[in-house]
């Protein structure tokens, strides 16, 4: 659809946030963040929106089920909509730890190689890719208003493919992120 209003929000805070741990595909919202849910539930409700859209991990799947009680949207799942994926391994880790920041070195040291890999863990290329069938898959959507519930990096992902007209790069990627 040519013209749609596309309202992207974030999920409300879980134990690993707060702890800052790496979190994974299972991690619950936290009190605190039931609690924004909630809150964003009540500021939905005043919003005009044709459909309510959500990543399939258990955060966001929360975060959108307080929306839906709000606006008796029902929840359309979809995985474009997942945070990146990390490696197995360093879920549940600070993400201050040595481990960690190793992976994220490495990490932005091979960003622009689409052949390297660390275990299961989701790449630049990868992402940015995702997220171009992301606003593909809402583009195409015959809804003139949306919500998405999401994960902050992606929902970054998703506005620089928008801010650079799908033409992301790792260069891009750097500048925005600093």
């Amino acid at each position: 659809m040519a013209n749609q209003l596309i309202y992207l929000a974030r999920h409300g805070e879980t134990a690993a946030n707060a702890e800052n741990r790496v979190q994974g595909f299972e991690e619950p919202l936290s009190a605190l963040g039931k609690r924004q849910a909630e809150t964003l539930a009540v500021r939905c409700a005043h919003l005009e929106f044709d459909a309510l859209i959500a990543s399939d991990m258990v955060r966001t799947r929360e975060t959108a089920d307080s929306i839906s009680k709000k606006t008796s949207h029902k929840i359309i799942l979809e995985p474009l909509f997942r945070e990146i994926t990390r490696p197995a391994m360093f879920e549940g880790m600070s993400r201050d730890s040595v481990e960690y920041q190793t992976f994220l070195a490495d990490e932005v040291k091979h960003m622009d190689d689409p052949n390297w890999s660390y275990f299961e863990g989701e790449l630049f290329t990868a992402v940015s890719s995702r997220a171009l069938n992301a606003l593909t898959y809402l583009e195409n959507r015959p809804e003139e208003r949306l919500l998405v519930v999401s994960h902050g990096l992606f929902i970054r992902y998703l506005a620089a493919t928008v801010l650079t007209e799908k033409n992301l790069t790792t260069d891009i990627w750097h500048h925005l992120s600093q």
